[in-house]
């Protein structure tokens, strides 16, 4: 056993192949597990994990829940902007010692609620890497749209300095023509040409240190991006053609900070975290002469303060507290216009801002070689105020338990089982107007929100095989209150308006399968091949705000599922791989319409070639086989609960094969 940060990992030896060991429930896997994929960073390595799924986390207030499950030297980036994603992607691999896989929870390591975490253990020894990447996406109108980025990193034992710039390309990938059928009770068929544009790009620089201070682990990071979007559709209406024109542009920065530092037996963790945010965006209607126009301002900003302590009672009992306190506000207006009249929305004006603070305390205890159990309670208390069209302040108290009892039935699998309540975030968003200009949706803002809140009850099972093989096998139930959900609400004078609002409770049921089979001991022939395949099939049932009936969730769809197969070619130093998606449908319920999204089944293929550790090219098509995107929306004369059918609207959008080539090159 040794201390790698200051969370406490197993090491033992292994043979070329295979993790270094299985010990309770921590897995480890050497650079040697991976030679054969010839990975180029540590999120290479993160994706061949044997039953590993990669969590990024989430993208809601404040720090806690939002963890994605990689940790980098037992800790995670104090970074939201900046994804997990990416950071792992500055790694290169030739920098990673080892992965550790952590099921349930092991000692030192903060699992934030997640119930598998896979933490990266950099090399102490000194490098230093430079990494160029230039990519391309070759679109089906002809168009090349380019990406590039430079990477900076150099490590020496605990200290590691990290620097990137880069330009992302954007684009709409269901760009050019598709076709709008109108239809109408006793009335024939209309059909409508659609012309569809939209590209835009990011420019984000960011950078990172982790340095030894004053006896603990000072780490710090910083990000500012800058991204811009444009697009056009052109519909070909008998009565004229009908123009629609946006753009937008989003400004972020962010700067934060962690610190870990031994106290005795006990371990320190302070984080600290700053974000600004400023989006404008302004949406333009030409129908014959007659212009409509929306346009919106937002102002963000978030303070996040965070503290822990990690104390082992014993071998078997570690114990964690802390807390953390925030700071959210948005400011936004909304302008609507019709004819060059102005619209009154209701909340088109808001200024929100939450305080908000959360204490946690959670116990992690081994109570047999097989057996761990790591529970907790987390408090959270906060404060909603809001000023402009509506002055409002409203206070939310909500405790959230949480238990997980893990067992290792063998060597080679585990049985899991959790039991949580989680509590949603409100979208500052919903508490202001807005308008979609091209489908005549107005969706007022809504002051009087709720989260929603679920009790989640998991049974999961693991199973290994074959080294590089795996099965897991996951049921859940869950019991939502609040849910948040499309629903009429009254301006006072009678008109009624589109507005996310609570629509009572409800529950949510789901069978998820994944499995990841080598090929090679089943056909020699395919040596070297992985085939992967995950399913998810799911149930829910709540009550209609208009029609009282029982139906799904909004937008859940009920079922999907993916196969991929990949294989490594040593000699040919390559790996290539084919996927295929089954698409999806789903179906969403506002004041007067109803709307069937479909997705039809996709097919993509890539081809990784790796001349040498310094060099690696990709080339991927993504849609080998056009895919169809459907839109089918049945328009009411009123309320759909009491109206007649008025019309209904199929659009037909399809998404082309796009070509993609990447070049990554590293100098040391």
């Amino acid at each position: 056993m040794r201390r790698a940060g200051w969370a406490v990992v197993y090491l033992c030896l292994s043979g070329a192949l295979a993790p270094l060991c299985a010990q309770d429930q921590v897995e480890s896997y050497t650079p040697a597990f991976f030679a054969a994929a010839r990975p180029a960073t540590a999120r290479d390595m993160i994706d061949r994990l044997p039953g590993f799924s990669f969590d990024g986390g989430g993208g809601s207030r404040g720090l806690s829940g939002n963890a994605g499950n990689v940790l980098i030297n037992g800790q995670r980036p104090t970074s939201k902007t900046d994804s997990l994603s990416a950071v792992l992607s500055r790694i290169v691999a030739g920098d990673v010692e080892r992965i550790d896989v952590i099921h349930g929870s092991a000692p030192g390591i903060d699992m934030q609620g997640k119930a598998v975490v896979a933490n990266v253990i950099r090399k102490e020894t000194p490098s230093t890497n430079v990494v160029a990447l230039a990519n391309a996406s070759y679109l089906n109108t002809g168009r090349i749209i380019p990406g590039a980025q430079l990477q900076y990193s150099h490590t020496a034992g605990a200290r590691s300095y990290d620097f990137s710039i880069r330009r992302d390309a954007d684009y709409d990938s269901e760009m050019g023509g598709a076709d709008i059928t109108q239809s109408t009770p006793g009335a024939p068929a209309v059909t409508t040409e659609e012309i569809r544009r939209g590209s835009g790009g990011t420019i984000g620089v960011n950078g990172a240190v982790k340095l030894p201070l004053m006896g603990g682990d000072f780490a710090t990071n910083a990000t500012a991006t800058q991204s811009e979007y444009s697009s056009g559709t052109l519909y070909d209406y008998e009565s004229g053609p009908q123009n629609y024109a946006s753009t937008s542009r989003h400004q972020n920065g962010e700067l934060g900070a962690s610190y870990e530092v031994p106290l005795g037996g006990t371990v320190l963790g302070l984080e600290m975290l700053q974000r600004l945010g400023h989006s404008v965006s302004t949406d333009l209607l030409d129908d014959s002469g007659a212009n409509d126009s929306y346009s919106s301002l937002r102002d963000t900003g978030e303070t996040i303060t965070r503290f822990t302590l990690r104390e082992p009672l014993s071998d078997s009992v570690t114990l964690e507290g802390g807390a953390e306190a925030a700071y959210n506000f948005l400011r936004g207006k909304s302008l609507y216009t019709q004819g060059g009249s102005v619209q009154e929305l209701p909340s088109s004006n808001v200024d929100v801002s939450e305080r908000r603070g959360e204490a946690f305390v959670q116990a992690s205890w081994q109570m047999a070689k097989d057996l761990m159990l790591d529970t907790g309670l987390r408090a959270e208390y906060s404060q909603l105020g809001e000023r402009g069209d509506t002055i409002l302040s409203r206070s939310f108290f909500y405790p959230k338990p949480r238990a997980v009892l893990t067992w290792t039935m063998a060597p080679d699998s585990l049985l899991r089982l959790r039991a949580e309540r989680k509590v949603g975030q409100l979208d500052f968003g919903d508490f202001v107007s807005s308008a979609n200009l091209t489908q005549g949706q107005v969706t007022a803002g809504n002051p009087d929100l709720k989260p929603d809140q679920r009790w989640q009850y998991e049974v999961a099972y693991e199973y290994h095989f074959w080294n590089q093989g795996a099965l897991t096998l996951s049921l859940m139930h869950q019991d939502i209150e609040n849910i948040l959900d499309d629903r009429p609400l009254d301006d006072g004078t009678g008109r009624l308006y589109d507005v996310t609002g609570n629509i009572g409770d409800g529950r949510s049921d789901q069978v998820s399968i994944d499995a990841v089979v080598p090929t090679g001991p089943l056909l020699p022939l395919l040596d070297g091949g992985r085939l992967s395949a995950s399913a998810d099939w799911r149930d829910s049932a709540v009550t209609d705000p208009l029609t009282g009936q029982t139906r799904r969730l909004a937008y859940q769809d009920v079922s999907s599922y993916n196969f991929s197969f990949t294989q490594d070619l040593e000699d040919w130093r390559s790996t290539w791989s084919v996927s295929y998606s089954n698409g999806w449908k789903e179906v969403g319920y506002r004041l007067a319409e109803i709307d069937h999204s479909l997705g039809s089944p996709s097919v993509s293929a890539s081809w990784n070639y790796k001349p040498s550790p310094e060099l690696n090219m990709n080339f991927s098509v993504n849609n080998l086989a056009v895919a169809s995107r459907t839109r089918i929306s049945d328009y009411f004369d009123g309320p759909r609960n009491v109206s007649p059918l008025l019309s209904r609207e199929i659009e037909n959008r399809y998404v082309r094969p796009r070509l993609y080539f990447n070049i990554r090159r590293t100098f040391e």
